[in-house]
């Protein structure tokens, strides 16, 4: 799998290894998930490094495999 995703790029390796997060913001109820239109432009590209990894490891996976993990959203769980 690794052979997939270092060719993207090595923070997407990075990602898988150590997770993503979403950008949080504090308010008064608490932290809540950062409107990303608000995000930094290094807060977006976190999150398209993400994308890319998810993109590397469902196209790298037989079918079968990428019916039972099409539904995960962060690279890290995959």
């Amino acid at each position: 799998m690794k052979a997939y995703i270092k060719p993207t790029g090595e923070k997407a390796w990075h990602s898988i290894l150590t997770g993503y997060k979403p950008p949080m913001m504090n308010t008064k109820n608490g932290r809540v998930a950062k409107p990303e239109i608000q995000w930094t432009p290094k807060e977006d590209c976190l999150a398209n490094v993400d994308s890319k990894a998810l993109y590397a490891i469902f196209y790298g996976v037989y079918l079968q495999e990428f019916k039972r993990t099409a539904k995960w959203t962060i690279s890290k769980t995959t």
